[in-house]
């Protein structure tokens, strides 16, 4: 036990260090907007700072620069100046009350306890863990061509090689916890701005306490973070027209968008939207037209050095979609988005349903708060009334029109159907009495649902392993091909293996893990070229395959294997075989 409380106690340390870096070179960059008297929430604080951040730590990469030394020397710079200007905002500029900061950290309790074990969110262990491996251990940004996808952008992952290069793994999923916590405070004082504190308090444990957020943040995906951003964007750009057009609200809503769109490719939606935001009626077009070449400007900023990479590596800055315009390559990404045209259409329409009461359809992931669904009639009754409301709802639908559909994918805009939702119900309960009473009974509920549903996993799971062998036992038990792959690592070091079915699991390999449905490395490739030449070790040579893992469930793949001379089965468990690629015998 005084091992798991020491573990508990560093990955605490390590979140704290993780937040105040962030706030503090948050702090520094929004100096103008301050120093015009402006209150600047914590939330968006940490946004600008983690933006920033990640932001250097990829013009690290993209000069081979990305080493522990000057990371180090980039931090402490921060924190310097940071001190200089005192550790904490004044108490006239806090925009959050110290009983609010109290009431976030324990809304993000769940996901801090989930955040402690190992690895195993499934886009996280194929390729968000990868990247960030790879770029700490080689200081720059690498076309990775045994990936699903080789290179996207990676905002977040650079942001995780940072903590890599001075942490462990379990650390890493601790930027998407304090993204969510940010996102959370921010999506409080937002809504408390636009109505009261008491929607704020709603909006917060709609977003905070869903299963489905608690789950994301404390897995590794990247949508806590797109989220924060993107939030963050539609914010500074909605205080751009309430704070007389300030400058620094406008560059910081550009920024934020295309730091945004250098997380996903779903951030490019933010880019527009907060553009749209900045429109307004009457204003002069000429301020408008400045207004818009200032955040455009901002953006592009922000944007070029994501896209410029993918340029540089592949010819595409939308690697690896439309390759009729930018040329075929063996990595394609439509297939992985689900229907399209109308049926895409049709499903976006239940989405909201979908994420909560029907989760097979959209992924099987845990569900979103039921305060979502159940709020979109008091958000359609605002928006009748009240024009703001309507255009912050048009920007949340619209999303949800454009976006694949899919449980995660939803998360990037649910801080604003929160806000929507949030401020709507706040406008509402006014009129009504005791209506106060309700939105904090209803949204106590919804931490103690938020709270329930990681003491279930927690239940589940057990402790958190500490010790290497916990850990080994706790992995092998929630993936079962697990056992196979630590033997081919304990035999052969860094290998290069070849899997079926376990393409979800290429961070546990020493070496290099091939296989998946995507690449010149894809199942379909393999298995062709295996009839072709009338022999799977044949095919894996032309890979330099050393050893091949299956399943034990019967397939032509095991079929394969079985009648190949050159296959020789030197493992085998309840889930798995392993086999050696022997070579060839001389002529």
């Amino acid at each position: 036990m005084a091992s798991v409380i020491a573990f508990v106690g560093v990955h605490m340390i390590a979140l704290g260090g993780i937040a105040y870096t962030a706030w503090a070179a948050g702090n520094l960059a929004s100096a103008s907007i301050r120093r015009d008297g402006a209150s600047v929430p914590w939330g968006l604080t940490v946004a600008i700072g983690l933006a920033l951040l990640a932001q250097a730590l990829l013009l690290l990469g993209v000069v081979g620069w990305l080493r522990a030394p000057v990371v180090v020397v980039l931090v402490l710079a921060i924190l310097a100046a940071a001190r200089r200007r005192w550790m904490w905002p004044t108490r006239q500029s806090r925009s959050i009350s110290a009983m609010a900061m109290a009431a976030i950290a324990l809304l993000m309790l769940p996901a801090f306890i989930l955040a402690l074990y190992p690895p195993l969110g499934f886009d996280q262990t194929m390729y968000h863990l990868p990247y960030a491996r790879a770029f700490a251990a080689t200081g720059g940004l690498p076309f990775l061509p045994s990936l699903r996808y080789p290179t996207f952008p990676a905002l977040a992952e650079v942001l995780n090689a940072g903590v890599l290069l001075f942490a462990d793994d379990v650390a890493t999923q601790l930027t998407g916890v304090c993204a969510l916590a940010a996102c959370a405070a921010l999506v409080f004082s937002w809504t408390r701005e636009r109505s009261s504190a008491d929607g704020g308090r709603l909006a917060a444990a709609i977003l905070a306490a869903s299963p489905l957020a608690i789950y994301l943040s404390a897995a590794g995906y990247v949508e806590p973070l797109l989220a924060l951003f993107g939030t963050a964007s539609l914010y500074a750009a909605d205080r751009a027209g309430r704070d007389g057009r300030h400058a620094g609200w406008i560059v910081a809503s550009g920024a934020l968008a295309g730091s945004a769109a250098g997380v996903k490719y779903l951030g490019l939606y933010f880019v527009a939207a907060a553009a749209l935001l900045l429109l307004r009626p009457n204003v002069a077009w000429r301020s408008i037209a400045r207004d818009l070449v200032l955040y455009g400007l901002a953006a592009a900023s922000a944007l070029l050095p994501s896209y410029g990479r993918l340029v540089a590596q592949t010819g595409n800055p939308l690697f690896p979609f439309y390759p009729e315009l930018f040329g075929a390559t063996p990595w394609m990404a439509q297939e992985f988005l689900g229907a399209r045209g109308a049926q895409r259409l049709l499903n976006a329409s239940t989405l909201l349903w979908d994420v909560t009461f029907r989760r097979h359809a959209v992924g099987i992931l845990p569900p979103f708060s039921p305060a979502l669904l159940l709020g979109v009639p008091l958000a359609l009754i605002a928006a009748w009334q009240d024009a703001w409301v309507l255009r912050l709802l048009l920007v949340a639908t619209g999303y949800v029109l454009v976006a694949p559909v899919q449980a995660h994918y939803f998360l990037a805009i649910a801080p604003v159907w929160s806000v929507v939702i949030g401020v709507s119900a706040a406008s509402l309960a006014s009129r009504v009495r005791g209506g106060r009473l309700l939105l904090l009974g209803v949204a106590l509920a919804l931490v103690i649902g938020g709270e329930l549903y990681a003491l279930g996993r927690v239940h589940r799971l057990g402790l958190p392993p500490v010790a290497m062998a916990d850990r080994e036992r706790w992995v092998a038990a929630e993936r079962p091909l697990y056992p196979a792959l630590a033997f081919v690592n304990r035999l052969a070091g860094p290998a290069i293996v070849y899997a079926v079915g376990a393409e979800h699991m290429v961070y546990y390999a020493a070496g290099t893990l091939l296989g998946d449905h995507n690449g010149p490395a894809s199942f379909n490739r393999v298995a062709a070229r295996a009839q072709a030449a009338g022999s799977l070790a044949s095919a894996l040579d032309d890979l330099h395959v050393s050893y091949l893992i299956l399943p034990v469930a019967p397939s032509a793949w095991t079929d394969m294997a079985v009648n190949d001379p050159r296959l020789a089965r030197v493992y085998r468990d309840a889930a798995a075989s392993v086999y050696q690629v022997l070579p060839e015998e001389a002529p």
